[in-house]
């Protein structure tokens, strides 16, 4: 069964059929609105023949307003460092309920190019669909389930958001997707997550340093995924308040941008500004084809090796950006 195939039996056995509108079958964008209810998800086409293709909505920003916040996402296969040369298997999501509840997140396809693609659209597709009416819990839950069924091998990690018309958030996360709140110019803890990685758990044991999640040799390695329910979820809530940025990412943007400098960056531009500085920024360090510094503290620098090596090898990741300004 080729991956077309088996798109289309996890499309026929799981979607509900008032939602069959919003799954592009071909893989691309699917939109499903309806009296107040409304649904985005952007996933990359698909060719012919079942393997992902260059996705047509490469850095091609997407804009959400309601009552709650404002939310600016975009996309990038990673410019000329990237390993993936022009396919991404990042995906990503936003809508809102016919009550009012706000809802986004992304993932990120893991496992081989045509399995991981397929884990992220599966995520997607699921987490999108079911987050009209269903809790965060039950929907990551429903995500697990879809994508051990029928990705292939396929998983992926992913982080998602749900904000009810009171401003009650919940954060869910697994793998290292991460999402980062800044509030009144300093990051809010309670309102980001923490990414399921044998290195950063070894950094809250104090056996490495901080700076090692931006240096250590196995840092792209993950203790979570979507795709076992087996695995842990990290989850928070918090109250949002007005003001409030919550930047969610894949680790296409954390593994080059520090927080130090997501902060800083926050500091001065807020929504869509934020969204694009962010998105160049990371972009062109993943385009680097000589070393470059991050800057980890005030007073700390480090030196990331070139993604575009000498002998032609290419390391650089997707990247996937949404920033949520709340009202």
């Amino acid at each position: 069964m080729n991956l077309k195939q088996r798109i289309a039996e996890f499309i026929s056995r799981y979607h509900d059929k008032n939602l069959s509108t919003f799954s592009a079958r071909d893989g691309s964008e699917g939109h499903y609105e309806k009296g107040d209810i409304y649904v985005q998800a952007v996933i990359s086409p698909l060719e012919t023949w079942g393997s992902p293709q260059q996705s047509p909505y490469e850095g091609q920003i997407f804009e959400l307003n309601t009552k709650l916040a404002r939310l600016s996402a975009t996309t990038t296969y990673g410019g000329s460092g990237s390993k993936y040369q022009s396919i991404n298997e990042d995906s990503f999501f936003y809508g809102h309920s016919d009550q009012g509840t706000l809802f986004c997140g992304v993932v990120d396809g893991c496992g081989g190019s045509r399995s991981g693609y397929l884990g992220s659209r599966i995520a997607t597709e699921t987490l999108a669909t079911q987050l009209i009416s269903s809790p965060l819990s039950s929907s990551l839950f429903m995500a697990d389930k879809n994508v051990n069924q029928y990705a292939q091998g396929g998983y992926a990690t992913g982080v998602a958001l749900v904000m009810t018309p009171e401003k009650k958030i919940t954060l869910s996360s697994k793998g290292d997707c991460r999402a980062l709140t800044i509030r009144q110019q300093e990051i809010l803890r309670q309102g980001s997550t923490e990414p399921h990685n044998p290195v950063y758990d070894a950094i809250q044991r104090g056996e490495l340093p901080p700076q090692a999640m931006h240096t250590a040799k196995n840092r792209n390695v993950v203790s979570s995924i979507i795709g076992d329910v087996e695995l842990p979820v990290y989850e928070s809530q918090f109250a949002g308040e007005a003001g409030d940025q919550i930047i969610i990412a894949s680790d296409g943007l954390w593994d080059i941008v520090t927080e130090y400098e997501v902060l800083q960056l926050a500091q001065k531009l807020k929504g869509e500004n934020l969204q694009r500085s962010l998105y160049h920024l990371a972009l062109g360090r993943n385009s680097s084809a000589y070393p470059y510094m991050i800057k980890f503290a005030p007073h700390q620098d480090i030196v990331m090796p070139a993604m575009i090596q000498s002998n032609g090898h290419k390391r650089g990741d997707n990247i996937t950006i949404q920033v949520i300004e709340i009202k």
